[in-house]
């Protein structure tokens, strides 16, 4: 025994008594065990040795003093042992004095020394764990049978705002904000029935706020009613919880206001919610078609129609998933649940773990546009029939203006009515193109000149032999443009025709088209002996003054003048090598102009 206490540090007994009583036992009874013994025969002077720094470990009262003195009690949580006489009885308060055992005074002092030792060890087990609860980083108190808190680690206090001397000796049913007393008690009964229960409620703070509390309580493994509670602040988590409610509560509220059926799956396949406008369009209920496979089994009941309607929406939702942008919107034909086919327009978003498909019924407009274009092609028919009236009348006039000029005396006369055909003519092949061409909003530039280049040059003898070019861009036009246009070109031929060819048997004429940036540049050059005192130098025509010289003081230059005026351009001629002729036509007075590569 001694050689077990010379291995710890020497203990400090204080031993207290009454100064009439005998001596509890020698000092030396107690030395020989190796403790120091300290002695105090009045009761304030022993309180105030507890409260002396260092402490002594031990208190040995007799039983009688302590009984009958409060002061003792729970001071500075020092472990007690009670000395009693044979004949004395426990006291009422034994619990209080926290003491862990007691001797008689009778006993042997190897009993003494055995029960100094055990209320030590027990009182350092108690410490501990109360330190350990310190580290505990929730809230822990225990609990006594009537449910009074014994005890509180720091960190519930830092949750309340009480302190520990605040709490302890307090009822726990004051610290719930939600229970009754008669609830608590209830639950305190339960616990120690079952052993434990862990269930959420608010506590209040000393500020009077309050905060969610989740508790676990547990009771006292030896069974003497005592309870042990962990308590771990859910404020936040009940805030970000009720903010998820409240998000969750909108986003069921703008997918359910939005007219478009709602599709969300999972990376595996499987449908996690359908919006009640799904439901409502199609006819199928999640339990119809938990996953995506079972939507095409039920949408596309024909299997060549479905594996080609999947393959086409697999490879786009591949390209969405590789670039990570939205697939474009598709439509498709779907059948619904009662057997009708509705248009719908699919579209599809990813972030990788969730997929979302909007579906939007666009049978109306599908029909609607159908109708639209049904209508289309029955004015682009009536306006083509149209035109192909015209180029017959405009072909029947020119052929009654040829008649009338063989039938014509005069050589003035016969003139003016070659150049009215030919001015029709350039007309009916501008019809004829329209008529011809897949659209009535634009004609080829380059098909149109070179069949208006053919059919002026074959207006006249054939014993003219003239070797044309032409390079024109390949652009579109409007007709609205075409028109002067054609007939500003034929009268630049015609008027070669007549004067750069007269009286050869041959010669040359060049015919080109740039489409530039900001205008479009049309030149026609001759190599005939062009204007007497035109020289190099480009002069600008101008309808008011008429033409140019005795060859160009005619209608045609007039004309040429006029439209060019009318698109907004500008017309020059100048002799270098022939005649040249250029008309140029700002850009943006063909609005309509379609670049076509060649």
């Amino acid at each position: 025994m001694i050689e077990i206490m010379q291995t710890d540090r020497t203990k400090t007994v204080l031993v207290v008594e009454d100064a009439a009583a005998a001596t509890l036992w020698a000092p030396e009874t107690l030395e020989r065990f190796g403790y120091r013994i300290t002695r105090e025969t009045a009761t304030e002077d022993a309180v105030a040795a507890l409260k002396r720094v260092p402490q002594p470990d031990i208190l040995l009262i007799d039983m009688a003093i302590a009984a009958g003195t409060p002061l003792f009690h729970n001071v500075l949580q020092t472990p007690v042992v009670l000395v009693s006489s044979g004949d004395a009885e426990l006291p009422s308060n034994f619990d209080e004095i926290s003491a862990c055992g007691f001797v008689l005074r009778e006993s042997a002092p190897a009993a003494l020394d055995a029960t100094i030792r055990t209320a030590i060890r027990l009182h350092d087990a108690a410490t501990g764990a109360g330190e350990i609860l310190e580290t505990v980083g929730d809230g822990v108190w225990t609990l006594d049978r009537d449910g009074y808190i014994t005890n509180v680690n720091s960190a519930y206090c830092q949750m309340s705002g009480y302190t520990c001397e605040e709490l302890v000796g307090g009822p726990v049913h004051e610290l719930d904000a939600d229970e009754s007393v008669a609830d608590t008690r209830a639950r305190l009964e339960r616990i120690r029935a079952t052993g434990s229960e862990m269930f959420q409620t608010r506590h209040r703070r000393k500020d009077g706020t309050f905060f969610d509390a989740q508790i676990t309580a547990s009771c006292h493994a030896h069974g003497d009613g005592h309870i042990i509670c962990l308590c771990r602040d859910v404020t936040d988590r009940e805030v970000e919880h009720a903010a998820l409610l409240e998000s969750e509560a909108k986003f069921r509220l703008f997918v359910e206001l939005v007219p478009t059926a709602l599709v969300f799956s999972d990376e595996a396949g499987h449908v996690v919610y359908l919006s009640r406008n799904f439901e409502k369009l199609f006819g199928y209920t999640i339990r119809e078609m938990p996953t995506v496979e079972e939507w095409w089994r039920l949408a596309y009941r024909d299997t060549e129609v479905r594996e080609r309607v999947r393959q086409v929406w697999s490879d786009a939702v591949y390209r969405s998933r590789k670039h990570g942008e939205p697939v474009s919107p598709m439509i498709q034909e779907v059948t619904c649940a009662d057997g009708t086919l509705r248009d719908i327009e699919f579209r599809f978003a990813t972030t990788g773990v969730l997929n979302a498909i909007t579906l939007t019924d666009v049978t109306d407009r599908v029909a609607a546009e159908a109708a639209v274009q049904g209508l289309v092609a029955e004015k682009e028919l009536l306006l083509k029939e149209v035109h192909h009236r015209i180029k017959n009348n405009m072909n029947t006039m020119a052929s009654l203006l040829s008649l009338q000029a063989f039938s014509a005396s005069g050589p003035e006369v016969v003139e003016a009515l070659h150049d009215a055909a030919s001015r029709m003519e350039s007309m009916r092949v501008l019809y004829d193109k329209l008529y011809r061409s897949e659209t009535i909003e634009a004609v080829s530039v380059r098909e149109y000149v070179n069949d208006l280049v053919s059919h002026a040059i074959s207006l006249f003898p054939g014993d003219i032999d003239v070797t044309s070019t032409t390079e024109v861009a390949d652009v579109q036009l409007s007709p609205d443009l075409l028109a002067p246009l054609g007939i500003i070109l034929n009268e630049v031929i015609t008027n070669a025709m007549k004067h750069a060819f007269a009286d050869r048997r041959q010669g040359q004429l060049a015919l080109t088209m740039e489409a530039r940036r900001d205008e479009l540049v049309f030149s026609v050059s001759d190599d005939g002996p062009g204007i007497p005192g035109l020289g190099p130098d480009p002069v600008r025509l101008d309808a008011q003054a008429g033409g140019i010289g005795d060859r160009t003081g005619g209608l045609g230059m007039t004309v040429i003048a006029s439209l060019t005026e009318q698109v907004k351009g500008s017309t020059s001629v100048w002799c270098q090598n022939g005649l040249n002729v250029q008309t140029r036509i700002p850009r943006e007075v063909s609005t309509s102009v379609l670049q076509n590569p060649g």
